[in-house]
């Protein structure tokens, strides 16, 4: 990968044309480009309950050198007040001018781990 190292996106930072595409997405990662740049989206599908996130497991750097990205999905705590609204979680990561090569990718819900499929998008327009 040249350039700067991969970097998970606070949710601030990702751009509006992106964020917008999350919504309603089935559980999986997204690889698309935007702008000169590259990015991995990874979404948890549709939740319940406001109060989901989700987190990668490792440094960015070190799963996309392995070819492997493996995120954990973390809800609400237990008896936490949460608003009852459908949700679409996701995670970004700014992976600079790339390239991206992915061979795998898994969602931990706990202590079961869901394979997920990988998307290639193409150039989203700006």
């Amino acid at each position: 990968m040249s350039g700067q190292a991969p970097r998970v996106l606070a949710r601030e930072e990702v751009p509006p044309e992106l964020a917008r595409r999350t919504e309603g997405l089935a559980p999986g990662v997204y690889v698309t480009s935007h702008r000169r740049r590259i990015y991995v989206l990874v979404s948890a599908g549709e939740q319940r309950t406001a109060g989901y996130e989700l987190r990668l497991t490792g440094s960015p750097a070190e799963q996309f050198a392995q070819g492997r990205l493996e995120v954990q999905l973390l809800g609400p705590p237990p008896g936490a007040m949460v608003a009852q609204v459908l949700t679409h979680p996701f995670l970004a990561v700014d992976a600079g001018e790339g390239p991206v090569l992915l061979r795998e990718a898994s969602l931990l819900r706990g202590k079961a781990r869901q394979p997920l499929p990988i998307n290639f998008w193409g150039e989203m327009p700006p």
